[in-house]
């Protein structure tokens, strides 16, 4: 193809309907297919290029990789540049020769929607004579020559192709069959170019009659030009909830256009526009014309903020509330990284339960200044692949959300009646590796594009965690949580969290008072008031660095079942009780091994089925008295969890002298 850029050469307007025969004669704006690769393109300059001879078209290619530059042709001979058009994307651009009467041509502007629909639903519709001609196609011979019919296939083919009974219809980028025999019309790649095909005598009413029950559209891909085409098409579908607009390039609308958009929109619920370019103040243009809209997805646009420039309700003309009924908001996958953006543009949505933000650039959640006007309704939040490092940032979610108390004497009043963030996604990089939140804490390696962080205290940061405490750092800290990476949170696992982080914090600040603990974490006060504090923690002038304080002391203990929070905790087997002292730094496969030979188990450690740690008494008086007067000896509940990673080492799970390890077994 030729490019003036090589070495040896040198206002955007649709309509409902158009022929789309007519092809050399193109208006800037119009969408074309290149037929080879199936690479899609906008027209941004008709003419000349001087010195070189001839017409040439400048398009901005929907792929930047396949772009040369941005509009720019520099003259070879002069060195002169000069800016032709301009591109969305840096590079997208190219010129190409136009299509030239008389040869095969090398793009496509794509076909009626009509036209599109019967070739993927109802390509088998023809004329009652060509069907009977063509029935011997229906029936065959096996190899003892005995004719099989297919009875009635004609009726069959008929309801298939009934294009009324289509509810769901996907004609995203759709490239039909072109085999020999069809007509070049059809054209190689059946996108959608257009409403209506006048030179196949379309007109406005024949996509309701034909098809007047579609509830669910994919456009994805297509090669409609501007959001006036997609509402002639929509504006007779009056039973459709769902469009998807999947990377489509929409030409920005015009306030002319107004009149067509009006009312074609009106009961679409679910919206979806991934990669489209489009900015917000472009959403809040169409926002009036998506009165029912609950969904909208608009991830991978290259957004970097959502505030538009300038006084937002002169984005809103006539003045309106954008989106009253949105519920649901995906922006995942752009380069939002300002959160006081974020919060300041979407907490007036009135109706917003649930935000998706994976994928961005979020590095810090400051507390809102004006905590009364946080996110109304808002109870869920992903904030996957973002690089949040603080728990204060972490702790700042609950104050985004309406609410929120102010002043800490506040807190512990209305802490029971918040409403709070209910459900969060979030992945943490502990060091260099990243984990999920949730219970296996694999690692998911790394991100090239996201910076590194320098872990400092696990008090301050999130990253220096190891994988297995992060879950339960997350639910002490945010108390009105219920839902972490999709795991529900039990009312145990809850309790067990956070007189886990209590000890946690106690072990990290062993020398430091409790409102020294409670400036790194704000919520410790109200907890230790609530579960009380372990009473015997290490203490750091004695610790030294003998052989003998590196060694812990376990009570160990086979059971027939996994072992529970509540008393008796564990099914007792013949096998007795013993203690045992084990390096901290030994490798939980190598436990295994002394495990079995401790307890004289039959089979070895094959016959384990799963070893358990189960936490020591934290001496609570209340719950003490309480538990004893029921007699039960003041035994209370206690923490108990798997040692699952047989790599791991027993420091990592941070057992101390006086728990127990509980062996479970099939038999004694």
């Amino acid at each position: 193809m030729a490019d003036p850029d090589s070495p040896s050469s040198p206002q955007p307007s649709s309509s409902a309907s158009r022929n789309v025969s007519s092809f050399h004669s193109l208006p800037l704006g119009t969408r074309l297919v290149h037929r080879s690769t199936n690479q899609r393109c906008t027209v941004r300059y008709v003419g000349a290029i001087p010195p070189t001879l001839g017409q040439w078209w400048g398009v901005e290619w929907d792929d930047p990789l396949r772009g040369k530059h941005s509009g720019t042709y520099v003259n070879p001979a002069s060195g002169e540049a000069k800016q032709y058009f301009t591109c969305r994307l840096e590079g997208a651009g190219s010129f190409v020769r136009p299509d030239e009467p008389g040869k095969p041509p090398k793009f496509a502007r794509g076909v009626s929607f009509l036209k599109a629909l019967r070739a993927k639903y109802a390509p088998d519709l023809r004329p009652p004579q060509i069907q009977e001609q063509d029935k011997v196609q229906y029936t065959r011979k096996n190899l003892a020559d005995i004719e099989i019919e297919t009875p009635n296939m004609d009726g069959v083919i008929r309801r298939v192709g009934r294009l009324d009974k289509l509810r769901e219809v996907g004609l995203g980028g759709w490239k039909g069959s072109t085999s020999g025999g069809q007509d070049i019309d059809m054209e190689a790649a059946l996108d959608i170019g257009c409403a209506f095909d006048e030179s196949s005598g379309e007109k406005p009413g024949d996509i309701a009659r034909i098809c007047p029950n579609i509830r669910s559209l994919d456009l994805s891909r297509s090669l409609l030009p501007t959001w006036k085409d997609v509402a002639f098409i929509c504006r007779e579908l009056r039973q459709l909830n769902t469009l998807i607009l999947h990377f489509n390039r929409f030409e920005p609308h015009h306030s002319e256009d107004a009149r067509v958009l009006q009312g074609a929109f009106d009961k679409v619920t679910d919206l979806r526009l991934d990669g489209t370019l489009i900015g917000w103040s472009e959403i809040l243009f169409l926002s009036k014309h998506f009165p029912s809209l609950e969904t909208l997805q608009i991830g991978s646009n290259a957004l970097d903020r959502l505030s538009p420039s300038g006084d937002v309700q002169s984005l809103l003309d006539p003045p309106h509330q954008a989106f009253p009924h949105l519920r649901q908001l995906n922006l995942s996958s752009n380069n939002l990284g300002c959160w006081s953006d974020i919060y300041q543009t979407l907490r007036d949505l009135p109706a917003l339960q649930r935000l998706y933000l994976s994928d961005n650039r979020i590095g810090r959640i400051a507390v809102p200044p004006d905590f009364g006007a946080g996110f109304p309704t808002l109870q869920h939040l992903t904030l996957t692949d973002n690089p949040v490092n603080e728990w204060r940032d972490l702790e700042a979610l609950d104050d985004c959300v309406k609410g929120a108390p102010r002043h800490k004497d506040a807190a512990a009043e209305a802490e029971t009646t918040l409403r709070g963030l209910r459900s969060l996604t979030l992945a943490i990089r502990a060091g260099s590796v990243e984990y999920e939140a949730s219970s296996a804490n694999e690692p998911r390696g790394t991100r090239n594009d996201k910076d590194t962080v320098s872990p400092q205290s696990s008090l301050g940061r999130l990253t220096d965690l190891q994988p297995g405490d992060i879950r339960p750092s997350i639910i002490a800290r945010l108390p009105r949580l219920e839902m972490l990476n999709g795991s529900p949170i039990s009312s145990s696992e809850r309790k067990d969290a956070e007189r886990w982080y209590i000890g946690h914090v106690q072990r990290q600040l062993t020398e430091a008072d409790d409102e020294q603990r409670t400036l790194y974490w704000r919520r410790y006060a109200r907890l230790v008031q609530e579960h009380g504090a372990p009473s015997s923690l290490p203490d750091a002038a004695k610790t030294t660095s003998t052989l003998g304080s590196k060694l812990l002391e376990l009570r160990i203990q086979a059971s027939l079942s996994v072992p529970i929070a509540h008393f008796p905790h564990t099914t007792p087997t013949s096998i007795p009780d013993s203690t045992m002292r084990v390096l901290r730094s030994t490798p939980i496969r190598q436990l295994r091994n002394k495990l079995a030979k401790q307890l004289k188990i039959s089979g070895g450690a094959t016959a384990i089925e799963s070893v358990w740690a189960m936490l020591a008494e934290a001496a609570h008086p209340d719950e003490t008295a309480a538990e004893a007067g029921n007699g039960r000896g003041g035994v209370q509940e206690r923490i108990v969890f798997e040692l699952d990673d047989v790599a791991r080492q027993l420091s990592w799970y941070q057992l101390s002298s006086g728990d127990s390890i509980i062996v479970v077994i099939d038999s004694p």
